[in-house]
């Protein structure tokens, strides 16, 4: 048992305190494995909101992981990554320093308030052998599931700057009709073999209709959603995408929860395991979709 008394909406497992031990990272703060796998000490790095990842943020090889969440400060949601104290030679336990990658996510007053939920990845997408973070909306904020302000600024990722302590992160679109992507579901992967990393998102149950009425009607933009899609990197600097959507409303099973990538068998591009977690009363299956090397349409096999 690690704890029973504090939330967690999302898990990340990660070393960070260099002891070769896996550390815990969730909605609350960070648990550090002691002696056994019964020994944890909690740290309240002051992060706030839902969505976490876990990345050295500087780059520099020095085995501790940073946190990656939501930051709320003067009644405005921010994403910040939170500085493990281990790399300045403090211990883990300690304060974590906090650094804003964007101060004001949404851009609006009423949009932010819905920032409180957020999804991210990591990765390296301009090629320049820096950390980048992918961001989007999960749409679980206060307002209403139909309100079209919870996309936000879509799907969106923020370039690491030279100094990432001081810079200044600068913010580039993917897909700016991305919403409701939830904690676990911006998956980065070379999917298309060129050797440039492509993103995968799925949208979750709340952003389309569903037979249950307290989800709403979900997003009266006209895009179908929930979707599952590919956004290809059509250029190394990360400044030119294309969308491919495989799958979306009102097909069985569309969109996706909790997505996970990766090879299946001898496959050579990378598959996709999508399932939505059937809050709303909608089907939820189980779906595996496999590449067949054309980029027009994908099939779940």
């Amino acid at each position: 048992m690690v704890d029973t008394s504090r939330f967690s909406h999302e898990v990340c497992v990660g070393d960070l305190n260099r002891d070769g031990k896996p550390d815990i990272a969730t909605t609350s703060g960070i648990y550090i494995q002691g002696a056994t796998p019964d020994d944890w000490r909690f740290v309240d790095i002051g992060r706030g909101g839902q969505g976490t990842q876990i990345a050295n943020i500087l780059g520099n090889g020095d085995g501790y992981n940073d946190v990656i969440a939501v930051y709320q400060r003067n009644g405005k949601n921010q994403i910040a990554w939170f500085e493990n104290a281990g790399h300045a030679g403090g211990a883990v336990t300690g304060h974590w320093k906090v650094h804003l990658v964007d101060a004001d996510p949404g851009g609006s007053k009423r949009a932010n308030k819905d920032m409180v939920d957020m999804a991210f990845a990591i990765g390296d997408i301009n090629g320049d052998g820096r950390p980048d973070i992918v961001a989007a909306s999960m749409g679980e904020g206060p307002d209403k599931p139909d309100d079209p302000h919870q996309i936000g600024d879509g799907l969106v990722w923020y370039e690491a700057p030279l100094d990432r302590r001081t810079g200044v992160w600068a913010k580039h679109t993917i897909d700016a009709t991305a919403g409701w992507v939830h904690a676990s579901s911006i998956q980065l992967a070379d999917f298309d073999g060129d050797g440039l990393l492509d993103i995968c998102y799925a949208e979750q149950d709340q952003s389309g209709p569903t037979p249950s009425a307290d989800c709403g009607p979900g997003r009266q933009d006209g895009v179908p959603s929930p979707r599952l899609a590919i956004c290809y990197r059509t250029d190394r600097k990360g400044n030119s995408w294309r969308t491919q959507v495989l799958s979306h409303y009102p097909e069985v099973g569309a969109g996706g929860f909790n997505s996970k990538v990766g090879i299946i068998g001898q496959d050579k591009l990378p598959g996709i395991v999508t399932s939505l977690h059937g809050w709303c009363g909608d089907a939820n299956p189980i779906l595996l979709w496999r590449s067949t090397g054309r980029q027009d349409r994908t099939h779940p096999r």
